[in-house]
């Protein structure tokens, strides 16, 4: 990772976390920033917290707990060790119960202690710094840690400090590139998850499922339990393989040669696209199909083990998110805890908070010559959004608050049907033909 110098001095442009609109007034507590007609809504939606709102130039940018991903009203309180992650007194009597943890603050303050370890690579972390934010001198607090830059991760400061202009130096290619092409026996390939920095589990239309490497030679071989074919497959850390298996119900588990069911979806949901959260959890696209019209009816449930935790269908005023309509929808999470979904009945990207509330919607204007056709999507370190359009062949490149960055559509993707990022974040993108195309897309 190159050094970051957070002395310096920064412009950067910011929108209200809940609209497009531009920013007015900032809230301390909870270190979001808003514009006037959205701090009504903030304030009644966190009934249980303080609010100081203030005016944007005199905020104060500090190392705060983070909301609970599983208990959105509440604030975490500690770090499981065991997870990996921040959790809240909830949690300690449910998911993380029994789990080794520490107070999350002396678990951060415990970083400074590797202070040395950032001078190895130049980096310097100060007590305070200012930056300029819309012409105003700001003054970012980290209420005393000193935390190593070589030890807090980016994904750290994206939970800590998400609203600030700390980023990644990793910049766009200006022209994404081709690295690798391979070919699979499946046709049409459906989907493909990547393992590490060189491999991929990959399916079409049979039970089987196969993983191959960079250069197309097959490392492994399964046979699901599927009716038909797996919906959607994703990985553990370990890699060992996850699938949907949406007439059986179940979401599945090959270990060791054996099939474990993790979740059974209740009665005439059919689970589709899965997306494992950072948290541990599961997110997991359901769908109950409609006899009268052939259509299907779409939610995103949220699981920690075999117990929803939450359901998203409808928005604040009771109507539906998600269209009705012959498409199961394509999910996943940014690294700020957005859930981004692809609605192909709707033709739009949808990106929802953690609590299941929509920050945005994207139509694929300016990008598209013809129909908007969005299927799967990932997000990025830098918490870019890239959405795989089968009407356009191309990629679309989305910042995490909407702007549109640009279209990857110099690399032959004809109907792009599959999408991952490997560890070293490079696009492998599954076509309807069965090949696959490693792209480059970042420095």
């Amino acid at each position: 990772m190159e050094g970051l110098d957070l002395t310096s001095k920064a412009q950067v442009a910011i929108n209200c976390h809940r609209c497009d609109r531009s920013v007015n007034v900032f809230c301390n507590n909870c270190q979001i920033n808003l514009c006037v007609a959205c701090v009504g809504k903030h304030v009644d939606e966190s009934k249980s917290v303080s609010h100081d709102i203030i005016h944007l130039k005199n905020r104060k940018l500090q190392m705060v707990t983070p909301d609970c991903k599983l208990h959105p009203s509440k604030r975490c309180e500690v770090y499981c060790k065991q997870c990996d992650t921040p959790a809240c007194a909830k949690c300690l009597i449910g998911p993380h119960k029994w789990h080794e943890a520490e107070d999350i603050l002396c678990h951060f303050s415990k970083l400074s202690k590797c202070r040395e370890d950032s001078s190895d690579l130049g980096i310097l972390i100060p007590s305070q710094t200012h930056i300029s934010v819309h012409g105003a001198d700001v003054c970012i607090e980290k209420g005393g840690i000193k935390p190593s830059l070589a030890s807090l991760t980016q994904d750290l400061l994206s939970t800590f400090m998400p609203y600030s202009s700390i980023s990644s130096r990793r910049e766009l290619l200006p022209k994404a590139k081709v690295i690798s092409q391979l070919f699979t026996e499946h046709k049409p390939l459906l989907n493909v998850h990547c393992i590490g920095n060189d491999e991929a589990w990959t399916n079409g239309k049979t039970c089987t499922v196969t993983r191959v490497d960079l250069r197309g030679d097959l490392k492994d071989t399964v046979v699901t339990s599927c009716r038909y074919w797996p919906t959607d497959i994703v990985a553990t850390r370990d890699g060992d393989l996850i699938f949907s298996n949406s007439y059986g119900r179940t979401v599945n588990m090959i270990k060791n040669g054996k099939i474990e069911t993790l979740i059974t979806t209740p009665e005439g949901w059919r689970p589709n696209s899965l997306c494992c959260t950072k948290s541990g959890g599961m997110l997991v696209n359901t769908s109950f199909y409609k006899q009268t019209n052939n259509f299907v009816i779409n939610t995103v449930l949220r699981y920690e083990g075999q117990e929803i935790m939450q359901t998203i269908d409808n928005d604040e005023y009771g109507n539906p998110i998600f269209k009705e309509g012959r498409y199961t929808l394509f999910l996943t999470e940014n690294n700020n805890g957005d859930i981004c979904v692809t609605d192909l009945n709707k033709q739009i990207v949808i990106v929802l908070d953690k609590t299941g509330r929509v920050r945005f919607q994207y139509d694929g204007t300016p990008a598209t010559k013809e129909s908007f056709n969005p299927r799967c999507l990932v997000t990025d370190s830098l918490g870019h959004i890239i959405v795989a359009d089968i009407g356009n062949n191309c990629l679309h490149i989305l910042s995490q608050d909407r702007q549109f960055i640009r279209c990857i559509s110099n690399c032959g993707l004809a109907k792009p049907y599959g999408l991952s990022l490997d560890k070293k974040e490079r696009l492998w993108v599954g076509l309807q033909t069965g090949q696959i195309k490693v792209i480059q897309y970042l420095q």
